[in-house]
């Protein structure tokens, strides 16, 4: 009768070397699968690493883009409230300028309508006025107007800003005031006998 035995021990062999081979493929066929998952699980963490720092960068771009808008914005309305600042301030000077030169013009006038003799009347008024406004110069226009020149005006108008203000004023029908542009500063205010047919009031520089 024949021993089964070796047969059996066969048949345990190969189905150990079996089963080990089956493990060692698994092995490696896992490990592969792992590899593969971690590299696609790596890849996608540096893409949104990547992603962040670009957002930042946008972001940080951006972010100066619209300072600087502000700021630009900023400069401009500044610029032009003080622009507007200061030709409000220069008018405001012109006119106080422009009353007071008024007022020594009919004064004057009025001087030399009422003289007995004006080819013998003297009269030199000095008007004292700040050569600036605003630190800006200024000119001053003097010109009568009317049938007979009793009526008159005197503009003033800044050298830098669009600041121009004109003052009304009257005179005697008599008397003739010269048309005048002088540079804003001190003046003199004077009858001048000799000046047209029955003299005149002339205004000129200091």
């Amino acid at each position: 009768m024949r021993d089964s035995r070796p047969g059996q021990d066969r048949g345990h062999r190969d189905d150990r070397a079996g089963s080990r081979g089956r493990l060692h493929h698994d092995d490696r066929t896992g490990s592969r699968g792992r590899l593969h998952h971690d590299d696609r699980t790596g890849s996608r963490g540096r893409l949104r690493h990547d992603d962040r720092a670009v957002s930042v960068t946008v972001g940080y771009v951006l972010t100066l883009a619209i300072a600087s808008l502000l700021l630009s914005g900023l400069f401009i309305a500044g610029g032009s409230f003080v622009d507007t600042e200061r030709e409000r301030a220069a008018q405001g000077q012109l006119s106080v300028i422009g009353e007071r030169l008024a007022a020594d013009l009919m004064t004057v006038d009025r001087l030399a309508g009422t003289a007995e003799s004006p080819a013998n009347l003297t009269v030199d008024r000095p008007v004292t006025l700040p050569p600036r406004v605003s630190g800006a110069g200024y000119r001053i226009t003097v010109t009568t107007t009317g049938a007979e020149g009793t009526e008159g005006t005197i503009r003033l108008e800044s050298d830098r800003t669009d600041a121009i203000v004109e003052v009304p004023f009257r005179t005697r029908s008599d008397t003739e005031i010269r048309n005048a542009t002088v540079t804003g500063g001190d003046l003199r205010i004077r009858w001048d006998p000799t000046a047209g047919a029955d003299g005149a009031v002339v205004v000129s520089e200091s």
